[in-house]
């Protein structure tokens, strides 16, 4: 094979095992914490990869893949206390912050999230960042 051959394979390689993030693996993930279906799993999909759709559109691609693979490499489900006490999970409705319902745990309510600790550094910050400056 030629240089120029070989430039070229390899080329085509690395266009192929540089697919973006597992958009599936992650609403799998996501939707695992927050007890989703089947239905709940397309949905997150289908508006992830409409997201990546329009991120290729104006240009944004590779930040949009760069960012999402740095997020799902250190993302799981987590819980985390809101800071409100409560008697019953009906204390505790409408106080998770992100839409999704907090239950009552020893007198405190307590919420899911998929992400990476909040405490932590932010490990994705520089993707993040490139992201947000691109759309």
């Amino acid at each position: 094979m030629s240089r120029r051959q070989w430039h070229f394979a390899g080329l085509a390689l690395a266009l192929w095992g540089c697919s973006g993030p597992d958009i599936d693996a992650i609403c799998r993930e996501q939707e695992g914490c927050f007890g989703g279906n089947e239905m709940d799993i397309e949905a997150c999909v289908v508006s992830l990869q409409g997201y990546q759709d329009a991120m290729d559109a104006i240009g944004c691609r590779d930040e949009f893949d760069v960012y999402y693979e740095c997020m799902s490499a250190g993302s799981s489900c987590r819980s985390i206390e809101t800071g409100a006490t409560c008697a019953s999970n009906d204390d505790c409705q409408g106080q998770s912050g992100s839409g999704f319902s907090a239950v009552c745990s020893n007198g405190q309510c307590v919420a899911k999230f998929y992400g990476y600790d909040p405490q932590a550094d932010q490990p994705c910050e520089a993707e993040g960042n490139a992201f947000q400056r691109c759309n």
